[in-house]
């Protein structure tokens, strides 16, 4: 299965570490830059509202510097005083030109309005300012200046509509303050309004606009607010209190030294989060790109490793099937690869080696044990031609005595004498009708044999004694027991294909099953009984000289025949 192969494992462990190093780093640097854009942007506005607030105090105090020197003119206190006096009219030209020149002089003065305690004297530098002295604003106004003890400068931001004839609901920074004799006991004679122009306030708040400000709130301790500044694309602003329900925004504030107002900057988290998430996409998108340039570079490694190893494992299939000449020539790119490969080459080297050796050593044994194997057939035919000799002697059959030497001194002549293993067809067959004349002298001409051999098979060679203890087996056995007056021995040879086959056959007992049975079984084993020592001799030799394709099988009838049959290779 693929998910058991080396290179389908170090892809997955190179990916998963991939993966898991990309997600540590691209969360971390996500958090990182998110804390510092945060902190950052903080920092930034702290520093903003800082500026804007000091902006304010210094607007403040500017205002403050103008109304003292209104605060602490002598000529008001006198002019109040001497009213409907010679004296009045000549102040009162003096303190128009006073307002008029505090008004030329700032900008930021729209009117500065003198009232006497009981409204029977009003002084206005803008004519056009009506104030409506029965609205709610001034009656506090015109309250707060008489209980007060002292000369008390009182900032308050209000719209013309609350305390002028006017429905313009334009905001503008009002400042009052009591009219004090200082020589009657501190008793209020009157009160100044100064209107203060509310327009530049708003342009200290407005200023330096940045992104993420999404409000900002100019407001007194209350949290009642004086000025607002929308910077979002929304008409309505909302309240303060309703932004401070939310948890969607972040607050930014600075008190004013000057007064008791606050100057307070609204920021929109989800604003925030949006270019933050800007960067959290392009960590994501990046750490996929990684992940899919980590997974390629784990096939290439995989691919690079897992080749060479492939190559050697085909070298050593190869090489277990048999090829042992096989030897790795590639030259791998890694030192371990190539250290693998000579070690592959060395002990290749070795086990041929070792097979030569093994090879030359069974050879060795095979000749030994073909030879000790001969040595038990000759002493087998010695025994058998000697006895009958002797039996021949006893009944003075002295030509049949001649055939009998004859025959015997060939027989031996063929076994002692002809040194080579190999042998024609004719020379083993020739040395079989010796055997079989002698057999027949000894069974009383009751044997008869025949030949059927193709011609053309003759010259082919086979092992020595390869057929001939096959055919004494058929002596010794066959007719052992079975009575019959004639005894007949039937031998055919022919060649199929690439092989030899030669058929022995007789009309002896034949054998029964179960005694087939253990002739076969000790065929395949080569463990002999007394019974079948040539069979199993000669099955041995046959297949430690050719091989377990060649060998002898065997097709028998009880009472009737047994045939053998012997198949050898055909060698020229």
């Amino acid at each position: 299965m693929v998910f058991k192969t080396l290179r389908f494992k170090i892809i997955l462990f190179y990916s998963i570490l991939f993966i898991i190093s990309l997600s540590v780093l691209g969360i971390s640097s996500y958090r990182i830059y998110f804390n510092y854009t945060t902190e950052n942007m903080k920092q930034n506005i702290k520093v903003l509202t800082q500026s804007n607030a000091n902006s304010i105090n210094i607007y403040i105090n500017e205002v403050m510097n103008s109304i003292n020197i209104i605060a602490l003119d002598k000529n008001i206190v006198e002019l109040l005083n001497t009213y409907d006096t010679n004296s009045y009219y000549k102040n009162l030209k003096f303190l128009k030109e006073r307002i008029s020149n505090h008004t030329i002089s700032n900008s930021n003065i729209e009117n500065i309005s003198l009232i006497s305690e009981h409204y029977n004297f009003t002084l206005h530098s803008n004519s056009e300012k009506i104030i409506n002295y029965n609205s709610e604003a001034m009656q506090n106004i015109i309250h707060t200046s008489n209980v007060s003890k002292y000369i008390t400068i009182n900032i308050l931001p209000l719209k013309r509509s609350e305390y002028m004839y006017t429905k313009n609901d334009t905001k503008d920074l009002l400042i009052y303050f009591p009219i004090k004799d200082f020589n009657n006991n501190n008793k209020t004679e009157g009160v100044i309004l100064i209107q203060y122009s509310f327009e530049k306030l708003v342009n200290i708040c407005s200023k330096s606009k940045i992104s993420n400000v999404n409000y900002v709130f100019l407001c007194d301790l209350e949290n009642l607010p004086i000025v607002t500044i929308n910077h979002t694309n929304t008409q309505i602003t909302p309240s303060l209190e309703n932004l401070s329900a939310s948890d969607h925004y972040l607050f930014v504030e600075k008190e004013i030294e000057s007064v008791p107002w606050k100057l307070i900057y609204v920021i929109d988290n989800n604003e925030l989060k949006e270019k933050t998430n800007l960067m959290r996409d392009l960590v994501v998108t990046l750490i996929i790109i990684s992940i899919l340039a980590s997974i390629l570079i784990s096939i290439y490694l995989g691919y690079n490793l897992t080749k060479a190893l492939n190559i050697m494992r085909n070298y050593m299939i190869q090489f277990g099937s048999g090829c042992f000449d096989l030897r790795i020539h590639e030259q791998f790119n890694t030192e371990e690869m190539q250290t693998l490969s000579n070690g592959f080459n060395e002990m290749a080297d070795r086990i041929q080696r070792l097979i030569h050796e093994a090879y030359d050593l069974e050879a060795k044994q095979k000749d030994a044990h073909i030879e000790a194997l001969q040595a038990r057939i000759n002493p087998h035919f010695l025994y058998n031609s000697l006895q009958l000799i002797s039996s021949l002697a006893i009944l003075k059959r002295t030509d049949d005595i001649q055939i009998a030497i004859g025959s015997m001194a060939n027989l031996y002549e063929y076994v002692l004498y002809e040194n080579s293993q190999n042998v024609t067809v004719e020379q083993e067959l020739t040395h079989i009708n010796d055997y079989l004349c002698l057999q027949k002298l000894r069974l009383n001409n009751t044997l008869k044999f025949k030949f059927n051999i193709d011609s053309n098979i003759l010259v082919f060679k086979i092992m020595k004694l390869s057929i001939q203890p096959i055919v004494e087996n058929c002596i010794n056995h066959a007719f052992l027991t079975s009575g019959k007056k004639t005894k007949y021995i039937y031998i055919s040879g022919v060649k199929i294909g690439s092989k030899l086959l030669f058929e022995i056959s007789d009309n002896g007992i034949g054998i029964d099953r179960d005694e087939l049975n253990k002739l076969l079984n000790r065929l395949k084993t080569g463990l002999a009984t007394e019974n079948s020592i040539g069979l199993v001799n000669v099955q041995q030799r046959i297949q430690l000289r050719y091989g377990k394709d060649y060998g002898i099988s065997i097709r028998t009838r009880v009472g009737h025949y047994t045939k053998v049959v012997i198949e050898l290779p055909c060698v020229d």
